[in-house]
C-alpha cells in the first residue's frame, strides 16, 4: 500500500473527497426535509449513512477468477465487510410520519440508500468515448455493474469478473462476458467499471470539485 499526502494548509487538494461530503449532504437534506430528528435518531442514522459510504468497492483483493470480493473501507477499518442487520419490515414505502423511531430511522437510510447510490453509480460511468481514449478491459478484471436495478439494500454492490472480451474491427473492447455470483452475462462496456477507478477519472474529478467549499 502507498500512502499519498496532500501538501499543509492546501484543503483544495482534497476536492474528491470534499465533492463526496458535499453530495451526502445534498442528499442528508432532501431525505430530511423540514423533518427534526432526536439526537439518538439523528446518530443512528449517520452511523447507518457511514456504514454506507464505507461499503464502496474500492479496488479488488486478489487477482483470482472465482473471487468475487473487492476491498472496502469498511474493511480496511475493521477488518471485515460492514453487514446491515435484516429488517423484518420494510419501511421504505410507508410514510415516515406514520412509523415509530426505529422504522423511522430505517426508512431514512433506506431513502438515502436509494438516492445517493443512484447517483455514484452515475458517477462511475466513463464518458470519454468520444474525447479520448478509454483502457480496454482485459479478462481478469473485476468491474462494478452500472445497473440500479441490481443494487442490493444491505450496501453491497454487484461485482464480475471479466472472462471474456470481445473487441471491433478497431481493436476496441465494446462488450465482455462478465460471471457474477448470479450468472454469467455478456454486456457493454459502458454498463461496467473497472476496478480500481483509472487515476486519470480520479484526476479529472478532482480538477473539477476542487472549488467545492
Amino acid at each position: 500500500m502507498e500512502w499519498k499526502f496532500i501538501p499543509p494548509r492546501a484543503p483544495h487538494f482534497g476536492g474528491l473527497w470534499e465533492a463526496g461530503v458535499k453530495l451526502v449532504k445534498s442528499h442528508l437534506r432532501r431525505v430530511l426535509g423540514p423533518r427534526k430528528l432526536t439526537f439518538e435518531e439523528l446518530s443512528t442514522l449517520l452511523v447507518s449513512i457511514e456504514s454506507i459510504l464505507n461499503s464502496r468497492s474500492l479496488t479488488p483483493i486478489t487477482g483470482t477468477p472465482d473471487d468475487l470480493d473487492a476491498l472496502t473501507g469498511g474493511l480496511l477499518a475493521t477488518g471485515t465487510s460492514l453487514t446491515s442487520l435484516p429488517d423484518r419490515l420494510s419501511p421504505s414505502d410507508r410514510p415516515l410520519d406514520t412509523l415509530s423511531h426505529w422504522q423511522l430511522v430505517r426508512g431514512l437510510r433506506d431513502r438515502f440508500w436509494s438516492r445517493w447510490s443512484r447517483e455514484y453509480l452515475n458517477t462511475l460511468h466513463q464518458r470519454h468515448r468520444w474525447t479520448q481514449p478509454r483502457q480496454n478491459l482485459q479478462v481478469g478484471d473485476l468491474v462494478v455493474l452500472l445497473d440500479s436495478t441490481l443494487l442490493r439494500p444491505d450496501g453491497r454492490w454487484p461485482l464480475g469478473r471479466v472472462i471474456s472480451v470481445h473487441p471491433g474491427k478497431d481493436g476496441l473492447v465494446r462488450t465482455a462476458t462478465v460471471k457474477t455470483s448470479t450468472g454469467t452475462y455478456q454486456l457493454s462496456v459502458t454498463n461496467l467499471s473497472i476496478l480500481p477507478l483509472p487515476e486519470s477519472q480520479d484526476a479529472s474529478s478532482t480538477a473539477t470539485d476542487s472549488t467545492v467549499p
